[in-house]
């Protein structure tokens, strides 16, 4: 039977720890870099953003993507020739207190980006 020096048990974990710290810091490192090439890729019209309805206690978050006029002057809205757009997507959490739902709610805006039009 082979004896295990003490300093060698020692070294097993900490390489052991040294390649799970090396994991996640990969890991976290291509999360981000997919999260960032999804976001460009939402922004550049290649991909359409999802369409968030997520309820959880008195919270709701909210996506979605909306279209509004490009007017210059509100007269240039109201006449009949078509005005541009733009698109815009848009977070919005609304919470309420869980024991007051006759309470106001509050809205609060977590994202508006705009989106390029690839519908011409």
């Amino acid at each position: 039977m082979r004896a295990s020096l003490p300093g060698a048990a020692a070294t097993r974990s900490e390489l052991t720890l040294r390649y799970m710290l090396l994991s996640g810091v990969a890991l976290l490192i291509v999360l981000l870099l997919v999260a960032g090439l999804g976001f460009a890729a939402v922004r550049e019209g290649l991909i359409e953003p999802p369409r968030i309805t997520l309820s959880f206690g008195g919270a709701r978050l909210i996506g979605s993507t909306t279209v509004m006029p490009l007017c210059p002057q509100l007269v240039a809205c109201m006449m009949d020739r078509p005005s541009p757009v733009i698109r815009v997507y848009s977070l919005w959490l609304l919470s309420q207190a869980p024991d007051d739902h006759a309470g106001p709610t509050r809205v609060t805006p977590l994202l508006s980006l705009p989106l390029r039009d690839t519908r011409r």
